[in-house]
């Protein structure tokens, strides 16, 4: 029920010049200002002068596009800090505040108190809300609050990170909490804060659920050019401050009143979204005019052109911009077929010297990327469940009794025709996906393992790849250790295996990340040992459960002497060190005989059994009557 606001009470004359000493007075406060918290604590000082008994708060929009109280205390246990607290979540829940940020003010009696919510925005960023609660506020005050608000705004734009410096509570992320673009706020991306992909999915979805007369729906998409020389070159922790900095200027600029009024659009019309690992989007409700999308991504890029700092200096990078709209013409266009299209554009500005923005001209044609198409089937496996474990055995080659399993991955299309993970593995890495699969991925096994514990008592472990981009995270242990607490799975039934190439692309976080592992109880292999330029030497360093030689060094094992003698070299490294070694590869007899003679433990490859299906696996290596089937007879994987 839409309340109606209720007349002000009459103005008293001295109001006015009350006001214009006081907001004398606020223009000097607010220039000595050198951080936000010192911002927002004088225009709630400034604000009591005016109203001494008021209650009075600030409502910051973060990087994720919520809304967070902002106080003053120091405790945000005292009384006073609970009851701020509450009165803006009620602010929030009641949607005044969404009111105010669409009206820039909006007043309203409840329950014998007025409440007063102004927009505190300046000309190139909407900050957030200031609102105030007492018995009764003057109308003729609700210009100088106004003018306060725009003086701290102001103050904030002037500092390097507006909001950032604030000492904002930390919401309980398991609360609903509203955005302020108008959805519900999922998990935020951890690194830019904007909104998950499949918030912005679904964000474009309800674009095309809306009253699409007169107006468009728009998509923007933006890619660092060149963004694997800087983390290649410069490390990761720059290449994140870097893309942490573009999420920052792309969240300011359109959410100017600037650019706003070009595209037609309020602030709830957008959702600011990462895409990918260094591709940002945004989708746009409610657009007045496609074309007004160039001049958006004009003002953007002519602020990125400022460059990056890192450190005493500037980091200047470019940035391609892909733009597509779908026009009120009556044309079948959703919200996947936009996305392709901004695709193509991005594509597009990329081959055409990158750089530059452009937008999706419908004369191209409707192709569409293979990378494209692997993105889309990867999003739809994750929403229908349609990956399938896969798993090969592990022999302990001394008297070949079954030591365990690698688990793969499979995928296939809607047609049943399958995908290979050579194919689809590189795309969600580079998409970001990687991170939702392998946690969809750890949860399966976890089910699998406890049916098949169920038959019998088993202490049989399955190892799984860690992929680079969780291998640089930072919770990694924590996120892997709740899924397995949550399907009550002990740690030791899984074994991690790492690669060096995935260590090297953060080489600090993923040594952390390793020997947080091995505390929390998980088994970790390095992968494909020996192919790497540091193999030795991360061995030295790193907390390893075992080595697994690659199979470069095992097929050509009785067709090269020199094949055999490192081999052998690293079979004997490994046991005076105390490592389990595994020899992936096995496809001959011969092969396993010679690591059987070098004491090799464990062997894994098609002359010892193909990848299977879990139902396969059961059969073929956990039945009691055929503990040891004839590799031979191993179906065909699909």
């Amino acid at each position: 029920m839409t309340e109606t606001p209720t007349a002000a009470p009459t103005a008293t004359p001295y109001h006015q010049p009350l006001a214009l000493d006081v907001l004398r007075e606020a223009i000097g406060r607010f220039d000595s200002c050198t951080t936000a918290p010192e911002t927002l604590r004088e225009l709630q000082s400034t604000s009591r002068l005016l109203i001494p008994q008021a209650r009075c708060g600030v409502m910051l929009r973060q990087r994720d596009g919520c809304l967070e109280l902002a106080c003053e205390r120091a405790d945000p246990t005292e009384p006073a800090a609970k009851a701020l607290s509450t009165d803006a979540e009620q602010g929030i829940e009641s949607g005044w505040v969404g009111l105010a940020i669409k009206q820039g003010l909006y007043r309203t009696d409840r329950q014998g108190e007025v409440w007063l919510f102004i927009k505190l925005a300046s000309p190139r960023f909407v900050h957030g809300v200031a609102f105030w609660i007492a018995s009764s506020i003057p109308e003729s005050l609700h210009q100088a609050l106004g003018a306060l608000a725009d003086l701290a705004a102001l103050r904030l734009d002037r500092l390097a990170e507006p909001g950032a410096s604030v000492l904002a509570p930390q919401p309980n992320q398991d609360e609903q909490r509203f955005a302020a673009n108008g959805f519900p706020a999922a998990a935020a991306d951890p690194l830019t804060g904007l909104a998950p992909r499949a918030q912005f999915l679904e964000a474009l979805k309800q674009a095309f659920q809306g009253d699409f007369i007169g107006h468009s729906v728009g998509v923007m998409l933006l890619d660092i050019d060149g963004f694997h020389r800087v983390n290649r070159e410069l490390g990761c922790v720059v290449g994140d401050q870097v893309l942490r900095s573009l999420a920052h200027r792309l969240e300011t600029t359109l959410r100017s009143p600037y650019v706003l009024q070009a595209l037609g659009s309020v602030s709830s019309d957008l959702c600011l979204a990462r895409t990918g690992a260094d591709e940002l989007g945004v989708a746009i409700g409610h657009l007045r005019d496609p074309d007004r999308l160039l001049q958006a991504a004009a003002e953007l890029q002519q602020h990125l052109a400022e460059g990056f700092y890192q450190g005493a200096h500037r980091l200047y990078l470019s940035v391609s911009i892909g733009l597509a709209a779908a026009r009120p013409s009556g044309e079948e266009v959703g919200a996947e077929t936009l996305l392709r299209r901004a695709d193509a554009a991005l594509k597009r500005a990329k081959s055409l010297g990158r750089n530059r923005a452009i937008l999706y001209d419908p004369a191209w044609g409707e192709s569409v990327s293979p990378h494209l198409r692997t993105e889309s089937l990867l999003h739809e496996a994750l929403q229908r469940s349609l990956f399938r474990l896969h798993f090969q055995p592990l022999f302990r080659i001394a008297d070949m009794q079954l030591a365990g399993a690698e688990v793969l991955l499979r995928l296939s299309t809607s047609d049943g025709t399958p995908v290979p993970p050579s194919s689809f593995i590189p795309v969600a890495e580079s998409t970001g996906q990687i991170a939702e699969i392998s946690a969809w991925v750890l949860r399966r096994l976890c089910q699998q393992i406890r049916a098949w514990d169920h038959q019998g008592p088993s202490s049989l472990p399955f190892a799984l790849n860690l992929s680079a981009i969780e291998l640089s995270q930072e919770d990694l242990a924590q996120r892997l250790h709740k899924i397995l607490s949550q399907e009550g799975i002990a740690p030791s039934r899984v074994h991690l295996e790492v690669t060096e190439t995935a260590i090297a692309r953060n080489e600090a976080q993923a040594r952390d990340n390793i020997s947080a592992l091995r505390t929390a109880g998980f088994e970790v292999w390095l992968d494909d040992f020996g192919t790497g330029y540091s193999s030795l030497k991360l061995v030295k360093d790193l907390p390893f459960s075992g080595i697994k030689i690659d199979r470069e060094f095992v097929m050509d094992l009785t067709a090269q002497t020199s094949t055999a003698v490192i081999a052998e070299s690293i079979i004997a490294m490994a046991s005076n060190l105390d490592f389990q070694v595994v020899a992936e590869g096995i496809e001959e007899p011969e092969q396993l005989e010679f690591l059987r003679a070098r004491h090799c433990e464990i062997g894994q490859g098609f002359h010892l059994g193909r990848p299977v299906c879990a139902s396969d696996f059961e059969r073929l290596y956990l039945s009691k009557t055929q503990p040891q089937p004839r590799p031979e007879q191993d179906p065909t994987p699909t």
